[in-house]
């Protein structure tokens, strides 16, 4: 089955909002015509009932069309999100096809969404490469953008998620649906990156690891400076050498203050002999 992913604003609805312009109704239904394509609504129109039901009036209105659904509403409209709402579409479709045992014509096997947005530069747009069809805001479903439409519908859609050469998935979709590739394996078709050489900080810290978290190696190991370990007979004897001097020069701080204290006791002692000689005289001039 092939789907054509409809927006309107922008599509078919280009001058006044609301609005669907019968030219550009006109050449949608020309790509349903040459692709057998089913319609499914992306656009924000999907939201309400009332205005899904405009949607089928309009389509009807021309030669009969309609869709058959609408990608999910409980994703918020603030949200650049469109490209995966689309590709979950696509996914639940098939998934629910595959469940209940349908036909394989039942299941999607390419699409195209058209859309005046940048689909390819919103989250999943890079899954939409080949299957997308933008249109000018101001002109819409142009007859050039039908025959762009057209030639797309022949790119069969692949739910495979591009792998990066590393073996990690570039898209969205849940790591775990994508098949592993052994360690050291190289995939199909795979191009291993480049190491570049490791540096002598980057191959320490690697051995520091593989240690379970042993200290990296120091550029002066400490048991190569014994002069630095306290537990030394080298540094034992140069503690006591320098408590020896310590001592010894305390001591004779103490013994100079102690003669700094006599010699003061002996100046003051000088100096009352000669006031006592002095007054003595003194007496001795007034008795003549």
């Amino acid at each position: 089955m092939k789907v054509v992913f409809l927006d309107m604003d922008g599509v078919l609805v280009t001058r006044l909002p609301g609005v669907a312009e019968s030219k550009l109704v006109d050449n949608l239904r020309y790509i349903i015509e040459q692709t057998d394509a089913k319609i499914v609504l992306s656009t924000d129109w999907r939201r309400t009932p009332a205005a899904r039901q405009e949607v089928r009036r309009i389509l009807q209105s021309h030669g009969g069309m309609d869709y058959i659904g609408w990608t999910a509403t409980n994703t918020s409209i603030m949200n650049n999100h469109r490209p995966m709402e689309i590709l979950n579409w696509v996914r639940e479709r098939n998934k629910k096809v595959r469940a209940e045992g349908w036909g394989d014509e039942e299941l999607v096997e390419a699409f195209v969404a058209i859309d005046d947005r940048a689909l390819l530069q919103e989250r999943g747009g890079d899954r939409l490469h080949g299957h997308f069809v933008m249109t000018h805001p101001n002109r819409g479903l142009t007859r050039p953008a039908c025959e762009e439409v057209i030639k797309m519908m022949a790119n069969k859609w692949l739910d495979k998620p591009k792998v990066s050469a590393a073996g990690v998935p570039t898209t969205l979709q849940s790591v775990a649906t994508v098949a592993r590739t052994p360690a050291g394996a190289r995939a199909p078709g795979q191009t291993l990156p480049v190491r570049k050489a490791m540096t002598a900080g980057q191959k320490a810290i690697l051995d520091a690891k593989a240690s379970k978290g042993a200290p990296i190696p120091r550029t002066t190991p400490m048991s190569k400076a014994p002069e630095l370990s306290t537990s030394s007979e080298a540094y034992k004897q140069r503690v006591a050498t320098s408590t020896r001097g310590y001592g010894v020069s305390l001591a004779g701080e103490r013994s100079a203050v102690a003669g700094t204290a006599a010699g003061d006791r002996s100046s003051r002692g000088r100096s009352s002999t000669t006031m006592a000689a002095l007054r003595s005289g003194i007496s001795s001039m007034y008795v003549k």
